[in-house]
């Protein structure tokens, strides 16, 4: 038994095949304007298969392409990068002036008032009595209950300090305690009154040679 092809590639040609007993015989053409004629001489009892094979058909058309596949999920965040360095420190501010230094109040607690010809100068001690202002001395307890300290004189009127601080005064040594004099009016001094029946009546203590501040202390009778 064999086999025999028939490739025929051009048209309009008539194929004549003789086919022998037991055996295949194919024909193939590349087109149907082909005429093909098979004999065959097979003897009695053999059989032959004769199959005719058109010509190859056209290659059919790509397929459409398949959907896209779905997105990958997404990657895990990257560590957080490293804290920049602190900055450097501002400049420090000027330093304030330096406060004036001394003993005692700076503030002054005065009044003014108003007396005809009352002949008072710049610190002078003095007292109230009766609606009359006087010159202070400490030779009893009625004369040395003094008020305060002249202060300004204008005219008429005078600004009486009762209260923290005296300026303009003159002669004082700073950190002595100055007391009313027993024997000058309205004056002070720095000796303490030690006579049997005088006062002893703390004025001022000096903060400078022209400042002070005023005591307030009760007077005590020398006995």
């Amino acid at each position: 038994m064999s086999n025999i092809d028939v490739n025929v590639s051009s048209n309009n040609n008539q194929i004549n095949v003789t086919v022998g007993g037991g055996s295949n015989s194919t024909v193939v053409e590349s087109s149907n304007k082909n005429t093909i004629l098979v004999e065959s001489v097979a003897p009695a009892g053999s059989t032959s298969n004769i199959v005719e094979r058109g010509p190859a058909g056209t290659s059919g058309s790509s397929g459409s392409s398949g959907s896209s596949g779905s997105s990958g999920t997404s990657g895990s965040s990257g560590t957080s990068g490293s804290s920049g360095s602190s900055g450097s420190s501002g400049s420090s501010g000027s330093s304030g002036s330096s406060g004036t230094s001394g003993l005692g109040s700076s503030y002054s607690l005065y009044e003014t008032y108003t007396q005809v010809s009352h002949g008072f100068i710049l610190g002078d001690v003095i007292r109230f009595d009766t609606g009359t202002w006087y010159k202070a001395l400490a030779d009893s307890a009625q004369n040395a209950e003094v008020f305060g300290i002249v202060q300004l004189v204008n005219g008429d009127s005078f600004d009486i300090v009762f209260e923290g601080k005296v300026t303009g005064l003159s002669g004082l040594t700073i950190g002595v305690v100055y007391f009313l004099s027993p024997t000058v009016l309205g004056a002070i001094t720095s000796t303490e009154p030690s006579t049997i029946t005088q006062i002893s009546k703390p004025i001022l203590i000096a903060t400078s040679s022209t400042t002070g501040n005023i005591l307030r202390y009760r007077g005590i009778i020398i006995s």
